[in-house]
C-alpha cells in the first residue's frame, strides 16, 4: 500500500456499474497528475523530478464521498496500488500500456478547498463542532 499527496485531477467521472456478478456498484474514475516537484532553495523554484500522470480508481463508499463535488484541479492524497496495466487500442489495434491506481482511499487536502459543510451526524457517530467554536482545539 502507498500514499500520495500531490496527485491532481484533470479529468474524472462518477457513474454506477454493474459487475459481472449482478451487484451494483459506484465508480469514480479519474486522469491525476502525480506531481514530483521539490522547493529548491537555492533558486527559488521548483524542480520537476518526474512527474507523470496515471489513470486512478476508487469504488464503493469511498468513491461515492465524492458524488456532487467538481473536483478538476483539486489536490488529492491517495492512498492504494500502483500497477500496470495493458489494453488494445481502439484506433490502431496495438497493445498499449499504462499505470493506474487502484485506490483504497482518497481526501481532498486543504489547499483545494474554499469552504467546508459537514453532514449531519448519523446515530453513534460523533458530530462536528459548532461554526463558532470550529477553530479551538478539541479536547
Amino acid at each position: 500500500m502507498i500514499s500520495i499527496e500531490k496527485a491532481y485531477v484533470h479529468s474524472f467521472n462518477l457513474k454506477k456499474i454493474t459487475t459481472n456478478n449482478g451487484e451494483e456498484r459506484t465508480v469514480f474514475n479519474a486522469r491525476v497528475l502525480i506531481n514530483r516537484s521539490r522547493y529548491n532553495e537555492e533558486t527559488d523554484q521548483y524542480d520537476d523530478r518526474g512527474s507523470f500522470w496515471v489513470s486512478f480508481s476508487l469504488w464503493g463508499r469511498a468513491a461515492e464521498a465524492f458524488q456532487g463535488l467538481n473536483l478538476t484541479g483539486a489536490r488529492l492524497l491517495i492512498v492504494g496500488e500502483l500497477a500496470q496495466e495493458s489494453w488494445t487500442d481502439r484506433e490502431s489495434g496495438e497493445t498499449r500500456t499504462g499505470m493506474r491506481f487502484n485506490g483504497r482511499e482518497a481526501a481532498l487536502l486543504p489547499g483545494s478547498i474554499e469552504s467546508v459543510k459537514f453532514k449531519a451526524a448519523k446515530a453513534g457517530e460523533t458530530p462536528p463542532l459548532p461554526e463558532d467554536t470550529a477553530s479551538e482545539p478539541r479536547d
